[in-house]
């Protein structure tokens, strides 16, 4: 899937490739932590709530 957001040419970078614990760190911490419950409807990435960009 990522190749296809990519274009499907050349390689991924490696700064974009992540290990599995790496990739499922953020949906594991948002499903689990204490911290967020009843919090709901916000957009997290790196374990970090994220910033909503309006365009």
């Amino acid at each position: 899937m990522l190749l296809s957001a990519l274009g499907g040419r050349g390689s991924v970078p490696p700064e974009l490739i992540k290990t599995v614990g790496h990739g499922t760190g953020t949906a594991v911490l948002a499903a689990t932590s204490p911290l967020l419950n009843g919090i709901g409807g916000r957009y997290v990435a790196d374990c970090n709530e994220a910033e909503v960009l309006d365009r």
